[in-house]
């Protein structure tokens, strides 16, 4: 008996529902432990129709062992599902396949005048499919009894995990003589799961990032970015699709850097340059590709060195020479001129300044130059142990 109970499969969502589901299981199971009579009264029945146990009947467990084997697979391919769809969706997810196999099974079985069944491996299965099409190269770690009391662990893809126990139950269908087996059971939640997995997959509702079975089987998922879109290219169907997506980022990048710019022009307006710096660093760590437009970002370094924040402005005029360049080298000038005369880092204005040495630069910004590169030597021979950045 092997038992899965981690994932590494990227995860989006909290497990809120997978929880949920967990807890309630477990309070079902501990009220048939004090009244084991309500098996009785939750079990499906075979040969009758009972609408109310196609809920009870998934929430009762004949047995501890039985009880977390299916926990842990709860848990495991529900935080996978759960982790790419949410909450709610999660949960439509399970009451889906949860109604929909014990009314099959008794719908199936209404000739019968024994048996019934237990348990939630039938949702287990259903999600187990789901991951096996949405996520079918992430890993699973799992714990494999040998004795009674030794338990070994091990990573297995959930492609290689969910193959094998779908044979082995489908083996297990057609060895046995019975109408509905446990097997069985396991496969009609399977193919529910399946279902959906495939239904939600077409119509966009979850986004797999090119790790779904299709895209695996396709390669997809070991291209880069660059080969990806190599690769669709070569698919008509997926062109327009593609193109529609692209537009649809660019306006997106669009419409959040120009909301950017204006929250930082808010705050710059009111004369805040420490609050507008600070606001611009968190832009930037949200945004990386956004830059402020260098006219604001001038504003703001301008701002800062009247208020005399000197070290503030060192990443902005960093920001500045490297984002627009063509206008960089009175900024890399002031850049060296702050550093050696406000901040007291002679090393690090000789290092910016000798970036300026291939430019020609206007007769005045030589001499300045000259003179700040001198300033800065000497200084620099009075503190050698300066510690000097990349920049």
């Amino acid at each position: 008996m092997f038992i899965p109970y981690e994932t590494d499969a990227p995860v989006y969502h909290l497990p809120i529902t997978t929880g949920a589901l967990i807890a309630t299981n477990v309070v079902m199971f501990v009220m048939t432990i004090v009244e084991p009579e309500y098996i009785k009264q939750w079990y499906l029945p075979f040969g009758e129709l009972t609408p109310l146990r196609w809920v009870t009947s998934n929430l009762t467990h004949g047995d501890i062992f039985h009880l977390l084997g299916n926990m842990f697979g709860l848990w495991s391919f529900g935080l996978v599902v759960e982790g790419k769809v949410g909450a709610l969706r999660m949960l439509a997810i399970v009451a889906l396949i949860g109604l929909a196999e014990p009314a099959i099974v008794q719908v199936v079985m209404l000739g019968a005048t024994t048996g019934g069944a237990i348990g939630f491996s039938g949702i287990v299965f259903g999600l187990m499919a789901i991951c096996l099409i949405w996520a079918p190269e992430n890993e699973m770690s799992c714990l494999m009894f040998l004795f009674i009391f030794y338990a070994i662990t091990f990573d297995v893809t959930i492609y290689n995990m969910a193959t094998i126990l779908l044979i082995l139950n489908f083996v297990g269908a057609v060895w046995s003589d019975r109408t509905i087996t446990t097997e069985m059971l396991h496969l009609i939640g399977a193919v529910l799961g399946g279902g959906i997995g495939l239904a939600m997959l077409r119509q966009g509702w979850v986004e797999c990032e090119n790790w779904d079975i299709f895209s695996c089987i396709r390669g997809l998922n070991r291209m880069t970015e660059e080969e990806r879109e190599r690769e669709l290219a070569k698919r008509p169907e997926h062109q327009e699709a593609e193109r529609e997506k692209r537009e649809e980022r660019r306006r997106q990048r669009e419409e959040e850097s120009r909301h950017a710019t204006e929250q930082v022009r808010a705050v710059l307006a009111n004369g805040n340059a420490e609050a507008a710096t600070k606001l611009y660093e968190a832009i930037k760590r949200r945004l990386p590709r956004w830059e402020l437009p260098e006219p604001d970002l001038r504003r703001c370094i301008q701002t800062l060195h009247e208020q005399q924040r000197w070290e503030q402005s060192l990443p902005l005029m960093l920001a500045c020479i490297r984002a627009y360049p063509a206008n960089a080298t009175v900024v890399q000038l002031k850049l060296a001129e702050v550093l050696l005369l406000k901040c007291g880092r002679p090393g690090q204005a000789l290092r910016t300044l000798e970036q300026l040495a291939h430019t020609a630069l206007p007769e005045a910004l030589q001499q300045r130059t000259a003179k700040l590169v001198a300033a800065a030597r000497q200084l620099r021979e009075q503190n050698p142990y300066e510690v000097i950045e990349e920049w």
